[in-house]
């Protein structure tokens, strides 16, 4: 039996964990705001599109000033796909821009030669052009070609053979089965694209056609094709990206289309910091998790619910998604933000249940996540029509919350989204993956930035995995969108729930973490390290060991990678550092100047005693 005096113990105890869940329950209700946008203070930022840096352009490197490092693009900046993405390469590097329309027009000024001169081998007329090429190399001019002179004409002019770093063109074209990306040259390590399994045959969509050049002696590949006869020696296996050298120039051959989307931005930055010592350039450090179109709190689409799911829409998204969700950002440390919808469907008779609603940001704020808007609908009603209805139910059911993101797929409107009157405090707007030239993040109307989405986060194939670690190598930056209406309106089984969410789960815990030194953010925090990255600019020199880094527009924090060879970080003022991966560094600049020095690496030799 318990005595009394334990008793009575054991009940002044459950009365005080009764007492301290009570009160623990009392206090978060009543410290934690949900009706509110704690993002709003917490993102101030004094930078708008009138401070964003303007990229420097001109005919001629007189034109430019004499400490800015520029890069040569010959074609046509303004249709060319790789045009239009050295155009942004250089915006976002904050380097000078010339562009000449054809190599015959283009003057070297020796004086102040350029970083890079990019070319469009396709175009290329060697009969005419590959002498002053040979020149332009010896000279110490780094050449960049976007895609190669065709094979016929290259067979042609063996003479040029050194330039390009060819020893042998074994065939016009032959079919890969597979690609090797090596290690060092974009973040995020080696991968090995050659399907082993079915599942894996999902994600091939490499472009595996292609001629078959081997290399010569002096050259080093970054991307290599597999073949199917796998006797052959690797250093005859066709090259699809690689460098050779022509003296002091450096020379870089893309075998393929591979910058003609914006992607390619990361593959020249790539390239950069192998032509350099050492390479340091601003990136956005943000890594954002979106998702779209979830969720909608009126019970749509009943009879498909109950024919896939057995229960309400509003269930799905609340008791089976959300949990779902919580278990990536736990394993990821991720931060999420939620495009709401009110309502899929304006034409019937279910409405958006107010109560969820702040249930559901209740559960949101708890995780650290943000809620946006999604201008999205499945009705044939108008978008001016949709933000009309959401706006006055919005003014209803949370007159205080400030939605400073929104979602759209249709960019051409923008304009109109802008004016409806709950949107009046927008900073930001999401987009879907696309994989295109337009920029990865920008202004649009009305000084509001856009970020483009980086991945669908439920499929991730070969080329998203290279797209993946191009965008992480030039910005720091990854926006996975991923948009559930398919979910919401399922039309077959790749629709379920539970297949997406494997996939989603399976892909954002795996191809992302090499990339967990950079920030995981919400869209309104990544929006101000967008405005901050956009407005600054800064120029770096190097003596012996110290590297001094100054920064133009400078608002409370810059973030930089810096890249070198088999060298370490020895001490730094005006900044801290963590490092990504070997001889990469993260650089937090809290400081207008930065002061980095730098030490080689030690090498240890084991001796094995006799």
């Amino acid at each position: 039996m318990i005595s009394r005096r334990n008793y009575i113990v054991i009940s002044i105890m459950f009365l005080i964990l009764f007492f301290m869940f009570q009160f623990s329950v009392v206090m978060k209700e009543r410290l934690n705001d949900y009706t509110t946008n704690k993002y709003e203070a917490a993102i101030h930022t004094g930078l708008t599109e009138k401070n964003v840096y303007t990229l420097v352009t001109a005919e001629t490197a007189k034109e430019l000033p004499a400490d800015r490092n520029y890069a040569v693009y010959i074609g046509d900046v303004s249709q060319d796909a790789a045009g239009q993405v050295v155009t942004w390469w250089c915006t976002y590097a904050k380097r000078g821009l010339i562009n000449s329309s054809s190599l015959e027009e283009y003057s070297v000024l020796e004086t102040h030669l350029p970083e890079a001169v990019i070319v469009e081998g396709s175009t290329l007329n060697l009969e005419t052009d590959g002498e002053k090429l040979l020149s332009m190399a010896e000279q110490g001019i780094n050449l960049i070609f976007s895609g190669l002179p065709d094979s016929d004409e290259l067979l042609n002019h063996q003479e040029l053979w050194q330039l390009f770093g060819i020893r042998e063109i074994r065939r016009k074209s032959i079919q890969l089965t597979g690609m090797h990306l090596f290690e060092g040259f974009l973040l995020g390590g080696e991968a090995i694209y050659q399907p082993e399994n079915e599942e894996e045959e999902k994600r091939q969509d490499l472009h595996l056609e292609v001629p078959w050049f081997v290399t010569g002696e002096g050259t080093k590949t970054y991307l290599m094709g597999f073949l199917e006869d796998d006797s052959i020696k690797d250093e005859e296996l066709p090259a699809i990206i690689w460098r050779s050298s022509v003296k002091q120039g450096k020379v870089f051959c893309v075998n393929g289309d591979y910058l003609c989307n914006i992607s390619g931005i990361g593959l020249l930055q790539a390239m950069m910091a192998e032509m350099h010592s050492y390479e340091i350039y601003p990136v956005i450090n943000a890594q954002n998790l979106v998702v779209a179109n979830y969720p909608g709190f009126a019970d749509e689409n009943q009879e498909g619910m109950r024919k896939r799911y057995s229960q309400s829409q509003t269930s799905l998204f609340l008791e089976v998604i959300w949990p779902d969700l919580v278990s990536v950002l736990l394993r990821t440390n991720n931060q999420l933000t939620c495009m709401i919808t009110p309502q899929f469907e304006y034409y019937d008779e279910n409405e958006p249940d107010v109560e969820k609603i702040k249930y559901f940001l209740r559960l949101l704020q708890e995780e650290y996540g943000e809620a946006g808007l999604s201008a999205e609908t499945m009705s044939r009603t108008t978008l001016v029509n949709k933000l009309q209805k959401d706006d006055k139910f919005w003014n209803e059911a949370l007159p205080g919350y400030s939605f400073l993101s929104l979602y759209l797929t249709d960019e051409t409107k923008i304009r109109q989204t802008l004016a409806t009157e709950h949107l009046s405090k927008l900073r930001t707007i999401a987009m879907n993956y696309e994989k295109n030239t337009k920029p990865a993040v920008s202004y649009t109307h009305g000084g509001v930035t856009l970020q483009r989405g980086t991945s669908s986060g439920s499929e991730y194939t070969y080329s998203d995995d290279i797209y993946t670690k191009c965008m992480e190598t030039a910005l720091g930056y990854s926006n996975i969108v991923m948009d559930l209406t398919s979910v919401a309106y399922p039309e077959s089984d790749d629709d379920s729930w539970e297949r997406v969410s494997k996939n989603i789960s399976a892909n954002v815990c795996t191809y992302w973490k090499p990339f967990d030194t950079f920030a995981m953010t919400t869209l309104s925090e990544s929006d101000q390290k967008i405005r901050r990255f956009l407005a600054l600019d800064y120029s770096s020199t190097r003596e012996d060991n110290l590297i001094d880094v100054k920064i133009a527009n400078f608002e409370k924090e810059a973030w930089f990678l810096l890249r070198t060879h088999d060298e370490s970080i020895k001490e730094i003022n005006g900044a801290s550092y963590e490092k990504v991966e070997k001889n990469v560094y993260l650089i937090n600049a809290f400081s207008s100047h930065v002061e980095i020095e730098v030490k080689k690496n030690e090498l240890y030799y084991y001796e094995e005693k006799g």
